[in-house]
């Protein structure tokens, strides 16, 4: 990364003194805000879809039980026991083909969360297997 100045700039380096570090260190806060403000925990973004689709009935039933097993492998993830975790996200797609099938999660529901949690699956087994 690099912070960069027209040669037009009067705080251009180059024509100054001395480094200008404050300049530098006010963009290294930016960035690092910025960066912080889009580091997300992808299990996180799949418990907001379950609320949002509880909220608006598009998941009835197994909603504790959805929310519960993609918890359950956001903590075996963080616990660096993948394998676990792997398997807690397969229990998630079991069960929402299961509620799915029994008219508990509508098929837009369904296909939401079954996408969400496939690519965070596939991102798993490109990393760990």
């Amino acid at each position: 990364m690099e912070l960069l100045w027209a040669k037009t700039d009067p705080n251009n380096p180059k024509t100054l003194n001395a480094p200008p570090y404050d300049q530098v260190s006010s963009f290294l806060a930016e960035v690092k805000a910025g960066l912080a403000a889009t580091k997300a925990n992808p299990f996180d973004q799949i418990r907001t879809s379950i609320a949002r689709f509880a909220a608006s009935r598009d998941v009835k039933a197994p909603t504790a039980q959805l929310y519960a097993t993609v918890s359950e492998a956001d903590y075996l993830f963080r616990a660096g026991q993948a394998g676990q975790s792997t398997k807690r996200m397969n229990d998630f797609l079991s069960r929402t083909a299961t509620g799915a099938a029994r008219g508990d999660i509508s098929p837009a529901a369904q296909q939401v969360l079954r996408q969400q949690m496939t690519a965070l699956l596939q991102s798993f087994t490109d990393v760990f297997s």
